[in-house]
């Protein structure tokens, strides 16, 4: 994609409210500008606004995991194929775009849904008899920060939405009254819970109390930590119950399957079990950090098939 100063890489006609209005989005030095303009009887109203790279990325969590322009503007434009309002003053035209801005996967998602049309029939007899055989294999990204997932059907990839409408999730655990838990955004939303939200757990698998990490983390954590002697593994406490790490991470792993479960039968139409996974882990993990994975997976009945 060029980047050569006006180039007009976008331009869509609008007409709302029996007036006429030309929407314009390009880039210019290295910024995303949106021009508005509006027509009524001869009568010109001009806005326009100028997105940074960096301004982007301090207002969405989703702008902050790229680092290319021409990749955020790319995104950007999906937003307008939605519904528009439109407010129009004396000085001003206030144009607003019925999807929030963290809301461009999603948006992105239904797009591919809508031209695949897909549907638990309009699969392939092989990928109908992987489903109800309970063989479909969800792709997990383990997060540190956040965590995902998605599923190939046939040869269409699916990022799978949680319980929110989001493409990720929080990995972070909390621990409420009466043994309940709750685990993602909604933990990661309760700062008067500080001492019973667990997280950084990806960095405390396979780890002992005496590794040099670990000692450098755990006065920075709101949670205290122990050491199993018997296995020589870190434990958690937390409303004065002991966890293993691999236990909190199954918790965040049963969520993710939880939610691809739902959201498939959502745009299947059809009841689906997750039994099988592809866990990504960095290269980097030793061969005790990558057990504590598999410790996790197993847990929760959840067979890992490969993991790298």
């Amino acid at each position: 994609m060029s980047n050569k100063e006006n180039e007009n890489l976008d331009i869509k006609d609008i007409k709302l409210n029996n007036k006429s209005y030309n929407l314009k989005l390009y880039l210019k030095k290295k910024n995303i500008i949106f021009e508005l303009e509006s027509f009524d009887n001869n009568v010109i109203k001009k806005y326009e606004n100028s997105f940074s790279l960096d301004s982007l990325q301090k207002l969405d969590k989703y702008f902050r995991m790229s680092d290319d322009i021409n990749g955020v503007f790319s995104d950007f434009k999906n937003l307008f194929e939605g519904n528009y309002s439109i407010e129009e003053g004396d000085s001003f035209i206030d144009f607003k775009i019925k999807f929030q801005k963290r809301d461009i996967i999603i948006h992105l998602i239904e797009i591919n849904e809508n031209e695949n049309k897909i549907s638990y029939e309009s699969l392939s007899d092989e990928m109908k008899k992987i489903i109800d055989n309970n063989e479909l294999i969800l792709g997990i990204d383990f997060g540190t920060t956040y965590s995902c997932a998605s599923v190939m059907l046939d040869k269409n990839i699916f990022i799978i939405q949680n319980s929110l409408g989001q493409n990720t999730t929080p990995s972070f655990v909390l621990f409420l009254n009466k043994n309940k838990i709750c685990v993602g955004e909604l933990a990661k939303l309760q700062p008067s819970y500080e001492k019973n939200i667990i997280y950084n757990i990806k960095r405390l698998m396979g780890k002992s109390i005496n590794d040099k990490e670990i000692n450098e983390m755990k006065n920075n954590l709101s949670f205290k930590l122990e050491s199993d002697k018997d296995f020589n593994l870190l434990k958690i406490q937390v409303k004065e119950k002991d966890y293993y790490t691999e236990q909190i991470s199954a918790m965040i792993l049963k969520k993710i399957i939880n939610d691809a479960e739902y959201y498939l039968k959502k745009i299947l139409k059809k009841s689906i079990k997750i039994k099988n996974a592809i866990i990504t882990i960095p290269a980097y993990f030793n061969i005790k950090q990558r057990e504590s994975i598999l410790n996790a997976a197993k847990i929760i009945n959840l067979k890992v098939k490969n993991n790298k």
